[in-house]
């Protein structure tokens, strides 16, 4: 899903931050912004799952991934 605010013009700069809005033992939920001199000018939301090839199907994170999720996860939220 992706929210196109204001149109971006040549040679400008956009400053991209990626945040954590929701992790879940197999899925995380970001969202993606892209601001330009303090003006948002799109963003996206974007889910990541983590999967076993065989079978195909999901599956929790690595132990050592999970950690560094969590260490990305906003302090006001579980």
């Amino acid at each position: 899903q992706v929210e196109f605010v204001k149109a971006c013009r040549l040679g400008e700069v956009l400053d991209v931050g990626l945040h954590l809005e929701e992790l879940r033992h197999n899925r995380v939920c970001l969202r993606v912004q892209a601001v330009c001199k303090g003006e948002l000018r799109w963003q996206a939301a974007v889910t990541l799952v983590c999967v076993q090839l065989q079978p195909l199907k999901s599956t929790a994170w690595p132990p050592e991934l999970e950690t560094a999720l969590q260490a990305a996860q906003p302090k006001n939220r579980t």
